[in-house]
C-alpha cells in the first residue's frame, strides 16, 4: 500500500515513549482523509483475557483479524444522521432490478456483548433465509442492531442461539 498523504507519523519508540492512550495524527492537504495512529494494549489485553478464559491457540484472533473486527466495531457503532432537505435526484429510486445487499454476519465481539440485539419483526414476500450457520429456513425476524434476519419460531430459537456461545 502506497503512502497517500506522503507523510510520516511518530515511530512506535515515540508513542511509547508519550505513554498509553497517547496519539498522532495527519490530516491529507484536501481534508479528505486523515490517518491516526496510537498506542493501544488492547490486543496484549484480549490475549491475556483469553488465555485466562482457557482458550486454544486456534481460537485466539490473530493481530490483523482482531483489527479488522474492532475497526468494524467502530464503524457499525455510528449512527448514521438523518438526511435533511430534499431529496437528490440519485436517489428518485428508478431502477428496475432491485437487489437486497448482504448484511455481514457481525464480528464476536458485537455478536456476544449481550446489549441491543432486539428481534424485530419484517413483513415481506420474499424472505431471506436464516443467518445462523445450518439452518436453511427462511425468516421474517431480524435483529434490531445487526440487521441481520434469524428465525424466531416456536421451537426452533436461532435468534437465542446466535447470539450465545
Amino acid at each position: 500500500m502506497t503512502n497517500r498523504i506522503r507523510t510520516t507519523l511518530k515511530s512506535d519508540k515515540e508513542l511509547l515513549a508519550d505513554g498509553r492512550g497517547s496519539s498522532h495524527e495527519k490530516v491529507s492537504a484536501d481534508g479528505k482523509m486523515v490517518v491516526v495512529k496510537w498506542m493501544d494494549t488492547s490486543w496484549l489485553n484480549y490475549k491475556e483475557d483469553t488465555k485466562e478464559a482457557g482458550y486454544t491457540k486456534s481460537q485466539v484472533l490473530h493481530l490483523l483479524d482482531f483489527r479488522m473486527q474492532v475497526a468494524e466495531a467502530l464503524i457499525r457503532g455510528s449512527k448514521e444522521r438523518k438526511r435533511r432537505g430534499r431529496p437528490s435526484a440519485d436517489a428518485s429510486g428508478h431502477s428496475e432490478h432491485h437487489h437486497r445487499a448482504a448484511v455481514q454476519i457481525p464480528g464476536l465481539d458485537v455478536r456476544f456483548e449481550q446489549e441491543g440485539h432486539w428481534p424485530d419483526p419484517q413483513v415481506m414476500t420474499n424472505s431471506p433465509r436464516c443467518r445462523l450457520s445450518g439452518c436453511k429456513a427462511k425468516s421474517q425476524v431480524q435483529c434490531s442492531k445487526c440487521k441481520v434476519f434469524l428465525c424466531l419460531k416456536a421451537g426452533k430459537n436461532c435468534f437465542r442461539d446466535f447470539y450465545h456461545k
